[in-house]
């Protein structure tokens, strides 16, 4: 007998699973852009459980990461259980970090667990029930340093990682032409980084942050700092 729950995934990739979903679950819809999940929510009934791709790698489109998923179902109040697809390399941390802490989401599963994980855990999260992949960092909802909250804490932080991260200059001079502060606040960034990097554990103490660290540190998370940015009103940097 098939599972009555209702199925939403959302992924460029999404028919790929929908006929393994079908021998489980009763409604399996898909939406694979931006276009289909607009049409699947207006003609579709209230799901059970979302399934999306952490990261969509479609910049063309109107969704970039889960995070544009999760806030589109806000949005248009159809709100439902989430579960994350992952592929679980280091590069989807960041993001991981944020979105596993939204109170939508419920649980993640890694893409390579394969089809028996995936059915698993949405019939847990169907249940009401929470359902984390062992194959992910244990600390996913409670570390308290991430990229994240970084950005959010200082809006100094927040427009130079940006402008950083798009490349919008390569010295504190040329920033100061491109963020609403004065270029003695930009020159200051050392003292406001410095603590955090040594916190997120990406500076051994905070005295070695300099300029140049800072630009590293913004080029290795840019693909998260713009995806922040982007979803936090600093989309002038994307």
């Amino acid at each position: 007998m098939l599972s009555p729950l209702r199925v939403l995934v959302t992924s460029p990739l999404g028919r790929l699973v929908k006929r393994p979903l079908d021998d489980v679950f009763s409604s399996v819809s898909i939406a694979s852009d931006a276009g289909e999940f607009d049409a699947v929510l207006a003609t579709s009934p209230r799901f059970d459980v979302v399934v999306t791709d952490l990261v969509w790698r479609s910049p063309a489109g109107r969704f970039l990461d889960g995070m544009d998923i999760i806030e589109a179902l806000e949005r248009t109040q159809r709100t439902a259980p989430v579960l994350l697809a992952a592929e679980g390399t280091a590069a989807e941390l960041d993001l991981l970090y944020e979105a596993a802490r939204h109170p939508l989401v419920r649980g993640t599963v890694t893409k390579q667990a394969g089809s028996r994980a995936l059915f698993e855990a949405v019939e847990s999260i169907g249940r009401g029930e929470h359902c984390w992949s062992t194959d992910l960092p244990a600390d996913l909802r409670t570390r308290t340093e991430t990229v994240a909250r970084l950005l959010a804490s200082r809006e100094l932080i927040a427009h130079l990682a940006g402008a950083i991260a798009a490349k919008r200059g390569h010295t504190w001079h040329d920033l100061a032409q491109q963020i609403p502060f004065e270029k003695r606040t930009i020159e200051g960034a050392p003292r406001v980084f410095g603590p955090a990097l040594a916190a997120l554990g990406d500076a051994e103490d905070a005295s070695q942050v300099n300029q140049a660290l800072i630009f590293r540190w913004c080029g290795e998370h840019r693909d998260y700092i713009l995806s922040w940015c982007r979803r936090h009103g600093l989309g002038q940097y994307c």
